[in-house]
C-alpha cells in the first residue's frame, strides 16, 4: 500500500515497504529537510541516531552526512569567499547551459582547486559527460558519490546510463529510486529514466537467462520499471507469470498488483 505522510506542507511518498523501513525513510526525509533549512546541528544529531538505532551501514545514507559537511564548510567561508564561490559556480553553470563546455570545465576546475568542495567534482563529471568523455566523467562521479550529497541523485543517474551489466543496473536503479524518495523527487527521475528504461530494461526482460535468474524482488523492480516507462502490456504479462513460493511472496505479488496503477499514474505528474 502506498502511504502519504504530510510533513511541513509536503507529502512524502512511501512505496510498499515494511514498517521499519518506512520509519527509516521518514527519518531520512526529515534529516534532508533540516539540512535544506540549514539546521545542521539538529540534522547531525538525527543522522547519528538514525544510523545507530537502526543498525544501518553508514554508506547507505552517507549522502546526508556529506551534505551536512559541505554546508558547514560553506557556512564557515567569510562573505568575500562565499561571493567568489557563488560567482565561479554560477558562471560555470551558465557556460554549461550554453554548451560552452571548455569554459565550463575551466570554471569548475578552478572552483575545485580554490574551494575543495565536492560539488565541483559533480560538475566536472557532468561537463565531461556532455562531451562524451565518459571514462573521465565516471572518475569524477565516483569521487562525488563518496564525498558529495546535494547532487547525488543526478550523479547516480549519469552513472546509471552507462551501466551495461543487468544485475548492476537493477541494483543501481533501486538505490537511485530510494534516494529519490528521501529527496522527495526533487530530481524528476521518471522523465530522466524513461529513455533508458525503454531500451535497457526491455533488453533485460527479453534476456530469458537473466530474467529467470532474478529473485522475486529483482523481478518486481524490473516490472515496476516497465510500468513507470509505460510499457504496461509487457509488465502485466510478466506479472501474471509470477506465482510466489511462500505465503509472504504471494502476499507481496498481491500487493504489487494492487499498487501497479499507482506506479503508472505517479509518473504522469
Amino acid at each position: 500500500m502506498k502511504i502519504n505522510i504530510k510533513n511541513n506542507d509536503n507529502y512524502i511518498d512511501i512505496n510498499p515497504i515494511g514498517e521499519d523501513q518506512f520509519k527509516i525513510i521518514y527519518s531520512a526525509r526529515k534529516i534532508y529537510k533540516l539540512i535544506e533549512q540549514d539546521q545542521l546541528e539538529e540534522a547531525t544529531i538525527m543522522y547519528n541516531q538514525l544510523i545507530k538505532n537502526n543498525n544501518i551501514e553508514d554508506n547507505k545514507y552517507k549522502f546526508l552526512k556529506n551534505m551536512i559537511i559541505e554546508k558547514e564548510k560553506y557556512n564557515n567561508f567569510d562573505e568575500d569567499t562565499k561571493k567568489r564561490y557563488n560567482q565561479i559556480l554560477e558562471k560555470g553553470q551558465l557556460a554549461l547551459k550554453s554548451s560552452d563546455y571548455e569554459l565550463a570545465y575551466d570554471y569548475f576546475c578552478a572552483g575545485k582547486h580554490i574551494f575543495q568542495l565536492p560539488i565541483f567534482d559533480y560538475y566536472i563529471g557532468k561537463t565531461l559527460h556532455k562531451t562524451r568523455r565518459f571514462a573521465e566523467a565516471k572518475k569524477y562521479f565516483k569521487k562525488y558519490i563518496r564525498n558529495g550529497g546535494e547532487k547525488i541523485n543526478k550523479c547516480l543517474f549519469f552513472m546509471l546510463v552507462h551501466i551495461i551489466e543487468p544485475n548492476k543496473f537493477v541494483k543501481s536503479y533501486n538505490e537511485l529510486f530510494e534516494i529519490d524518495q528521501v529527496m522527495d523527487r526533487d530530481f524528476d527521475l521518471s522523465k530522466k529514466i524513461e529513455p533508458i528504461t525503454g531500451c535497457m530494461i526491455n533488453e533485460y526482460i527479453y534476456n530469458d537467462s537473466y530474467y529467470e535468474s532474478c529473485n522475486l524482488n529483482e523481478k518486481l523492480i524490473l516490472i515496476r520499471t516497465l510500468l513507470e516507462s509505460h510499457n504496461v502490456k509487457m509488465a502485466n504479462k510478466l506479472l501474471k507469470q509470477l506465482k510466489g513460493d511462500t505465503a509472504a511472496e504471494k502476499q507481496l505479488i498481491k500487493q504489487f498488483n494492487k499498487d501497479k496503477k499507482i506506479y503508472v499514474n505517479n509518473y504522469k505528474r
